[in-house]
């Protein structure tokens, strides 16, 4: 099992007028989950089990025991959408959604069930409806490495910010404020990397190196890991 709820606790900012956005989600790269009927080998989806929008502390103390109940039940990993989304942002987007579905309409277009059920399930996911002073940036480190958990920390903390880290399956999800430009940041971690490596041989920066690029990826707006009970159904 792995449990982030103290690192979320600690970086959630509730304010009148906002959300954040959580999700139980099965995937087939966890083992033969009896939810994919025809086996899950073959199949590169997600199943969404369920969404949460949470506007405020006390709802999200009193959520948390149903969010994990759910996943242990479903062996469903529990994300938050690291960027806090604006209400009033949604629904603009929403009215124009629903603008042109209905222009649409009137050419004759028959909008289907599945495609207005996705109306809300995309648009609270999208960065242009975030909150503009807490828009995030994660570092995917698909490693447990400590050497290169320890390189992306320093790099973050280089840019005047603190890091937060989550605990993954197979490495950590590393992230903070997008309120530092982070444009450059492979070239600048290169840089770290040679610093860090210079004393030793040409090839042992090499490999550094080629570590960093192999298993570090950097996503703005992104799905933190807050829960994942490791649950096999094989």
């Amino acid at each position: 099992m792995i449990n982030n709820f103290n690192v979320i606790d600690s970086f959630l900012q509730f304010e009148e007028g906002t959300f954040y956005k959580f999700e139980a989600l099965v995937r087939n790269t966890d083992g033969n989950n009896p939810l994919y009927t025809e086996g899950c080998a073959n199949i590169n989806k997600n199943i969404l089990i369920k969404s949460w929008y949470v506007d405020t502390k006390e709802y999200y103390e009193k959520i948390k025991h149903e969010m994990i109940t759910l996943a242990d039940l479903t062996g469903a990993r529990l994300y938050v959408t690291l960027d806090r989304k604006d209400n009033v942002k949604l629904v603009n987007s929403l009215l124009h959604i629903l603008a042109d579905t209905l222009v649409g309409i009137v050419n004759g277009q028959k909008p289907s069930i599945k495609s207005i059920s996705k109306f809300i399930t995309s648009e609270t996911s999208k960065v242009e409806n975030s909150s503009k002073s807490l828009r995030t940036v994660m570092f995917d480190v698909d490693t447990k490495d400590i050497g290169v958990k320890q390189l992306v920390e320093g790099y973050i903390k280089s840019k005047g910010q603190q890091p937060f880290i989550l605990e993954t399956k197979k490495g950590y999800h590393i992230f903070c404020y997008r309120k530092s430009d982070f444009s450059d940041w492979q070239k600048e971690m290169r840089e770290a990397v040679n610093m860090e490596w210079s004393e030793l041989e040409p090839v042992y920066t090499s490999l550094a190196l080629n570590c960093f690029e192999n298993y570090i990826s950097m996503k703005p707006n992104e799905l933190g890991l807050v829960y994942h009970p490791m649950k096999s159904f094989d």
